[in-house]
C-alpha cells in the first residue's frame, strides 16, 4: 500500500526524470523548505505547521545527500500521516 501510495505521488508530482527534482515534490505538498545551520548535530530536520503553511527544515551542516534524504522522509510523514516524534522544537521565521 505504501508503494502505491508513493508511486501515485510521484505521478500527481509531476516527476518524470532522474535525479528527482525535491522541488516538484514541495511543491505538490504546498510545502516550504528551510536549510538551518543551527540544528544541533544528531538532529536532521523537521516538519512544523505554521499558520496555513508546512515548513520543513534540514540541517544546512549535514551533506546534501542527508538533506535530500530527510526533506522526503519529511515528506513520507506528511503524505501517509505518519506521527513524527521530535523531542525538540525549532523556531521559524
Amino acid at each position: 500500500k505504501v508503494i502505491a501510495q508513493a508511486w501515485e505521488f510521484q505521478k500527481e508530482a509531476g516527476v518524470t526524470e532522474r535525479p528527482v527534482s525535491i522541488d516538484k515534490y514541495l511543491k505538490a505538498m504546498g510545502a516550504e523548505l528551510k536549510i538551518l545551520d543551527n540544528l544541533r548535530d544528531d538532529e536532521a530536520g523537521q516538519v512544523l505547521q505554521v499558520g496555513d503553511r508546512l515548513v520543513i527544515m534540514v540541517n544546512g551542516r549535514h551533506p546534501i545527500e542527508r538533506q535530500r534524504f530527510t526533506v522526503l522522509h519529511e515528506i513520507a510523514h506528511i503524505r501517509l500521516n505518519l506521527p513524527s516524534l521530535h523531542s525538540k522544537s525549532t523556531s521559524v521565521e
